[in-house]
């Protein structure tokens, strides 16, 4: 944090107060015991496309140029891993600042790791297209294709990978109960299995292994998964809402002509709802045939 914090000062001033707090960031490094001066003061050093408009403050170019000139200070002293997580909430600005920082920062130590939920809030222009879809396809143009669909990796593989990641005496029973609730999906293994953990359901041992409690529930989901779900369903149009209500009274194995019948709409109209929208796009139903 230090390095950082005088490459921002040294690199970056006017990214204080408009990328990062300074007043938090001082904080921060009084209590790492560093002293150092930050302000938003112009650095002769960094050249005339840095100067701030009329109003005191950098246009998105130049802010990208200091941000850009940070970072690259940063990985010529070490390595750096930025990690972006909840992606699927970018706007469009910040999408093309993502974009420029990949074309720009290529020959140096940097690696960007970016999360997002493909069913995530559609692009404005057009919104059958996840706003971030344009980014994606540029960086695998630019040679730089390392997208991980973790919905099509194989899901008791990451199950198991996920559990046995620190040390367990959790068996074959446990992991088959738990990949029969989640099939094996990344956010919905991981919440459950906090939630377990935080409801004591599993609990460290003796040795500080996890083992499943006598007192483990399955019946209960966790409140943010349920909130992740709900917010899902929220974002569908009411008719592909009204498709997927009544498939789930049906139960979790459901047919087309069933829900055909009590929407009174054609079966072919359906199993386009289900396929096209519900399992690939939003991915909240899955094995349609």
């Amino acid at each position: 944090m230090p390095w950082a914090s005088r490459a921002i000062a040294e690199h970056g001033p006017h990214l204080l107060d408009t990328v990062v707090a300074s007043r938090a960031l001082q904080a921060r490094l009084l209590d790492a015991g560093v002293e150092l001066a930050l302000s938003r003061v112009r650095n002769p050093a960094l050249g005339a496309t840095t100067l701030p408009d009329r109003d005191g403050y950098l246009g998105q170019g130049a802010l990208l140029t200091e941000l850009e000139r940070v970072l690259t200070h940063i990985a010529d002293e070490t390595p750096l891993l930025l990690i972006l997580d909840d992606l699927q909430w970018t706007d469009r600005s910040s999408a093309d600042l993502l974009l420029q920082l990949a074309r720009n920062v290529r020959e140096h130590r940097i690696l960007v790791l970016g999360a997002y939920r493909p069913a995530g809030p559609p692009s404005l222009a057009d919104p059958r297209r996840h706003p971030l879809e344009p980014v994606v396809h540029e960086i695998g143009r630019l040679g730089s294709d390392a997208v991980l669909d973790l919905d099509r990796a194989d899901g008791r593989a990451f199950l198991d990978a996920w559990l046995d990641s620190e040390p367990n005496r959790l068996g074959e029973r446990f992991r088959t109960a738990l990949f029969r609730r989640t099939a094996g999906q990344p956010l919905f293994t991981i919440e459950l299995i906090r939630a377990l953990q935080e409801r004591g359901d599993l609990a460290r041992d003796a040795s500080g292994r996890w083992t499943e409690a006598a007192t483990l529930r399955w019946d209960v989901l966790p409140e943010r998964l349920t909130g992740v779900l709900g917010e899902r369903i929220d974002r569908l149009e009411p008719v592909t809402r009204s498709v997927l209500r009544v498939a789930s009274v049906e139960g979790e194995l459901f047919t087309t002509e069933v829900v055909a019948r009590v929407l009174e709409r054609e079966p072919r109209a359906i199993a386009r709802e289900l396929g096209d929208v519900l399992d690939r796009h939003h991915r909240l139903v899955g094995g349609i045939d």
